[in-house]
Parts: C-alpha cells; sequence; structure tokens
C-alpha cells in the first residue's frame, strides 16, 4: 500500500502532532497536539464518509488542566467495548507520566477515566501503552520495572480494574537503551517496537 501524508486538518503547521492510533472501527483518529511551551494534549479526528473532520481537543476529564502532558492515545477492545488508554502527568497520579484508560461510550462520548494503579505506575514514566484485545494483555515501556537500563516493554495482564504487576519481556527484546512504543498485530504473529539500541540509523550519534 502507498502512504499518503494526512493534511493540515490534522498536521497544524502552528503545533506538533504525533502518536496517532484509529479507534477499532477506523471512523476516529485520536492523536497528541503539543503547543510551542509542549504543553500537549489528546485531540480526536472523526471521518465523515470523505475527509478527516477539524479535529477536536478530548473533553476535560481526559485533558486535565492540572496535566502538562496527555499524551500516547491506544484504543483496545475489552469484553466488547472499547477503551482509550494513555499517558499523563495528571496530578492524582504516581509520579512523572503514569497510564490510564477510560472506555468510550456511544455517541462520542466517554466514561470516568482511571490511573491503571499502583502496581502498573511506578515514580518513573509509564508510557506508550498498547492494548492488545486477543491476548487480553495491556504492553508498555517503563524504565522502572525490573529493567536493563532505560525503557524496557513489560506486559501485564488480568483485570483491567486490577492488572498484574508487568513482567519484561526481556532480551532480546529489551536493551540497556530506550525500547517502547510496543505493539502486535491481530494474529499474536508479529511485534514492533522503537529502540535507540546500537545498530539502528542515526544522524548524531549511534544511540541517538
Amino acid at each position: 500500500k502507498t502512504k499518503t501524508k494526512i493534511d493540515t486538518t490534522v498536521n497544524s503547521i502552528l503545533s506538533h502532532n504525533a502518536n496517532g492510533c484509529f479507534n477499532t472501527a477506523k471512523s476516529a483518529f485520536y492523536f497528541t497536539r503539543c503547543d510551542s511551551m509542549n504543553n500537549c494534549k489528546l485531540f480526536v479526528s472523526k471521518f465523515n464518509g470523505n475527509n478527516w473532520n477539524a479535529p477536536t481537543p478530548l473533553p476535560e476529564k481526559i485533558n486535565s488542566k492540572k496535566a502538562t502532558t496527555t499524551t500516547q492515545p491506544n484504543v483496545g477492545m475489552i469484553d466488547g467495548k472499547e477503551y482509550l488508554f494513555y499517558s499523563s502527568d495528571d496530578v492524582d497520579g504516581f509520579g512523572n507520566l503514569d497510564i490510564y484508560f477510560v472506555p468510550i461510550l456511544d455517541g462520542g462520548t466517554y466514561g470516568k477515566p482511571k490511573n491503571a494503579g499502583k502496581n502498573i505506575n511506578t515514580p518513573d514514566p509509564d508510557i506508550t501503552p498498547f492494548y492488545h484485545s486477543k491476548e487480553k494483555v495491556l504492553y508498555l515501556s517503563s524504565s522502572w520495572h525490573n529493567g536493563f537500563g532505560g525503557f524496557d516493554v513489560c506486559k501485564s495482564g488480568g483485570d483491567i480494574e486490577d492488572l498484574n504487576a508487568p513482567e519484561n519481556l526481556l532480551a532480546p527484546m529489551n536493551t540497556q537503551w530506550n525500547d517502547f512504543y510496543y505493539t502486535l498485530d491481530s494474529a499474536s504473529t508479529r511485534g514492533y517496537l522503537t529502540s535507540n539500541r546500537l545498530g539502528v540509523l542515526y544522524k548524531k550519534g549511534p544511540t541517538c
């Protein structure tokens, strides 16, 4: 398939736009938009059958005024219901960036956001959530959970309201560098991640 750059409806020239994901029906596109002061919030653009509508910020209960950064959205299905996962430095967290989740309701509304809990979130940043609906597992990256150094990819199963302590995916998945943005295809046969480990393409340095 060919790749196409999304126009300025989403890629606003006045802000940084990244971390995009679709809902399960591919009818809504969630992404992060950051201003020049690096204040980041979640936005959504909906497909009207021909084009993507102008993005709107998610409600204040998700984009908390007490948070500087709300980012890295991911949509997963749990028991037939859609949930939006994201990272935020809201003040009710356990430190730095924490992972939260919120049910996506009918009519484009949202339930009550919940912190993923002390088993998942730590004093360090806990980031890049990816929920694999088939496995019923939450993948994330953290620099806290018994890692090799930097961010390591971990996974946690269990009930969404009481997730298990994350399990490090170990080598060769993880390295002493930063390993994050892990995703897995629907068939559970191929995974992808971002890493600055030795051997990657670089511009300034071998682990830049």
